[in-house]
């Protein structure tokens, strides 16, 4: 019995995989980058917003890049924000993005 578990939870570990981005989104380095882009869209400050980008705080995650979540402020509404952690053939990167937008 103890080996048909150890099977099948091993079996399950090795199918499981991350969720897909769907389309380009948006996603900044640190939770401060996307709060300041968030006040940036606001105002439509195209300045400010494109200092972020130019400095490589934030940027578009490509359509089909792989992540999982790590955090969720307030998993209740689209707007908050969320932790989450990208897989490319380059490695791993832990970014920002609005919660609405990965799920």
């Amino acid at each position: 019995m103890k080996k048909f578990l150890v099977v099948a939870l091993f079996s399950l570990s090795t199918t499981a995989v991350a969720d897909v981005m769907l389309d380009r989104t948006p996603v900044c380095t640190k939770l401060t980058y996307l709060e300041q882009a968030n006040e940036a869209k606001k105002r439509n400050d195209a300045r400010g917003m494109g200092y972020l980008i130019e400095q490589g705080h934030c940027f578009f995650a490509k359509a089909g890049t792989e992540f999982s979540v790590i955090d969720v402020n307030y998993p209740e509404d689209p707007k908050e924000w969320v932790k989450i952690r990208v897989y490319t053939t380059e490695g791993t990167a832990e970014l920002y993005s609005w919660y609405g937008l990965v799920m």
